[in-house]
């Protein structure tokens, strides 16, 4: 239950308790009872930064009352519905409680504000952590599920039935976490990667796949700028290797202690195969990561699908696909296992289409706006901007760069004018000096390749 007892009520009762005579202390009496409290032992709080003095009790009372006055239109709460009688030790602790708080305001005294931020800087750390935690344990546990009941990418053996000259390889899996091009947490992948150090190379002599070239990547970039009336798509393909069948000789992977009780806690019909040591054997049906043969087993699957469906690799580049349908031509960028494409929307549904019949799972995701490589890439009409403004914050930070000029492009006349009052660049510093050289270089071979 709680009351509301108005200001009135309030000082009435000072006036009553100024009237009233002060205790004296009593022998016997412990410190910190209402009958032992004299108005020589009421403590005021004591700021880091100043110190004031006690103030009368008499004093006291005609403050509040004068705060009280000031705002009439408010009440203060206390802990029932019902007109009791307020006790002297609430008498003393309703007096008390309001000169803390106003005087200390009253002083200018506040919580620094550095203190909250870095309160609420530690909440939100320690809340991404929780998610990074929680989105590990969700990871391992999608990955497992993935390799052996979604996309069937082994399948669990009997140790005695393994050939006695079979490869068995080792594995490991790896936490990646991922951002976006503008640095905020995306998600974190997990991967269960074979040990393809334990293989014999020299039975893979094809075993190196293409990908695509910064050079040509931003050459489609100006074309797409160019011709214009694009839509940019990102195709994300799930589990890109593990959805391309294995060729050659069978391969077999064992797992350690520790995977196999991780997989048989979520798979617990796997427990027969769990060997008396505590090991897991399997056989690879599908290119798993790590093995020296799946990123050419890919290449060479993806392609097939592309070129099967009009998509044909360049002659300067063999990742940058492209299809010419009427008057119309298309763009496809494929790094590895990201795919970037641009086209109306009416092509991008046929891709899809055609995608979805190849592959068990695939997300298309069309916005003007895309993280593809670590840039951001936004396609507008005839124009194609891409920044890392992300990285590039990074690396001033990281150099502690009190001011620079902005400029709209890298290529300027006074780009390599030297300072000569410039403090020289060592340790890290000269890393990220030599990057961004690189990515200048870059810049104009581009430049020279387009015009």
């Amino acid at each position: 239950m709680r009351r509301m007892v108005t200001r009135q009520a309030v000082v009435e009762q000072l006036n009553a308790m100024q009237s009233a005579p002060i205790q004296e202390e009593l022998p016997g009496v412990e410190p910190g009872t209402a009958e032992g409290i004299t108005s020589q032992e009421i403590t005021v709080v004591q700021d880091e930064q100043t110190q004031e003095q006690p103030v009368p009790e008499r004093q006291r009372g005609a403050q509040i009352e004068e705060e009280i006055g000031a705002r009439p239109e408010e009440t203060i709460e206390a802990q029932s519905d019902e007109s009791v009688e307020v006790q002297p030790e609430e008498r003393l602790e309703m007096a008390t409680a309001p000169v803390r708080r106003s005087a200390r305001i009253a002083s200018g005294i506040h919580t620094p504000q550095r203190y909250t931020l870095l309160t609420r800087l530690q909440e939100t750390t320690k809340k991404l952590e929780d998610v990074k935690e929680r989105a590990k344990l969700e990871a391992i546990q999608r990955e497992i599920l993935q390799i052996f009941e979604e996309l069937k990418a082994v399948e669990r053996v009997m140790k005695p039935d393994i050939p006695k000259d079979a490869e068995i390889l080792r594995c490991f899996v790896f936490l990646v976490e991922k951002f976006l091009a503008n640095g905020e947490f995306d998600k974190i992948k997990a991967r269960l990667v074979a040990n393809g150090a334990q293989q014999k190379r020299e039975l893979y002599p094809n075993k190196s796949s293409p990908t695509a070239s910064i050079h040509a990547i931003f050459t489609s970039f100006v074309l797409v700028a160019y011709i214009g009336k694009y839509l940019v798509a990102k195709i994300d393909i799930k589990g890109a290797y593990i959805q391309t069948e294995i060729t050659g000789s069978p391969i077999y992977m064992k797992l350690d202690k520790r995977l196999t009780s991780a997989v048989i806690s979520i798979l617990p019909n796997l427990q027969p195969y769990v060997t008396p040591e505590g090991n897991l054997y399997t056989k690879l049906l599908k290119a798993l990561y790590g093995c020296i043969q799946s990123g050419q087993l890919w290449y060479a699957k993806i392609k097939r699908v592309l070129i099967r469906n009009g998509y044909l690799p360049t002659p300067t580049d063999p990742c940058i696909f492209q299809r010419a349908s009427d008057d119309k031509i298309y763009f496809l960028i494929l790094y590895v296992d990201d795919i970037l494409l641009f086209a109306n929307m009416q092509e991008i549904e046929r891709v899809k289409a055609f995608m979805m019949k190849e592959f068990q799972w695939i997300t298309v995701i069309c916005e003007r706006v895309q993280s593809y490589l670590g840039m951001n890439v936004e396609v507008q009409e005839h124009a194609v901007i891409v920044d890392m403004i992300y990285y590039i914050d990074q690396i001033l930070a990281e150099t502690n760069t009190m001011s620079l000029t902005s400029h709209n492009t890298p290529a300027i006349m006074e780009c390599f004018h030297a300072r000569e009052d410039s403090p020289p660049v060592d340790g890290a510093g000269k890393q990220n000096f030599t990057q961004s050289l690189q990515i200048y270089y870059i810049y104009l071979n581009v430049l020279d390749q387009i015009y």
